[in-house]
C-alpha cells in the first residue's frame, strides 16, 4: 500500500482504493485493491508479515516490475528471490487480501 488516497479526497471516506499497472518482459499485471477504511490496517498487517517472512526491506514497494527483473532484484536488495518464490508470495497475498470483508 505505498500510496493511499482517500477517495474524493475525503478521509472520511468509507472506502480505501489501491491500483497500480506492472509489465516486465512478457508480464502484465494490474491490480486493484478495496478496502473498507476500518479494514485497511489488516492489509497492512498481511503486507508486513509477508514483508517479514519473504525477507522484503520496508521502504521497497512490493511491485511486479522490481519483483520479476532480477536485475532489479539486485539493485535492491532481494536477489535471494527467485521467480517461484515471487509467485508464492503474489499468490500468498492475493488469497490473504480475499479474506478481507468486502
Amino acid at each position: 500500500m505505498s500510496n493511499v488516497i482517500p477517495i474524493g479526497r475525503n478521509s472520511e471516506s468509507r472506502f480505501c482504493v489501491y491500483g497500480d499497472e506492472s509489465r516486465f518482459r512478457d508480464k502484465l499485471v494490474f491490480a486493484t485493491a478495496i478496502f473498507y477504511r476500518r479494514d485497511l490496517h489488516r492489509a497492512k498487517q498481511v503486507l508486513e508479515q509477508l514483508r517479514q517472512q519473504y525477507r522484503i526491506p520496508p521502504t521497497l514497494p512490493i511491485h511486479c516490475r522490481v519483483l520479476y527483473n532480477p536485475d532489479a532484484r539486485r539493485k535492491y536488495g532481494v536477489d535471494h528471490l527467485d521467480e517461484a518464490a515471487i509467485n508464492e508470495l503474489t499468490t500468498t497475498l492475493v488469497s490473504h487480501m480475499k479474506l478481507i470483508p468486502a
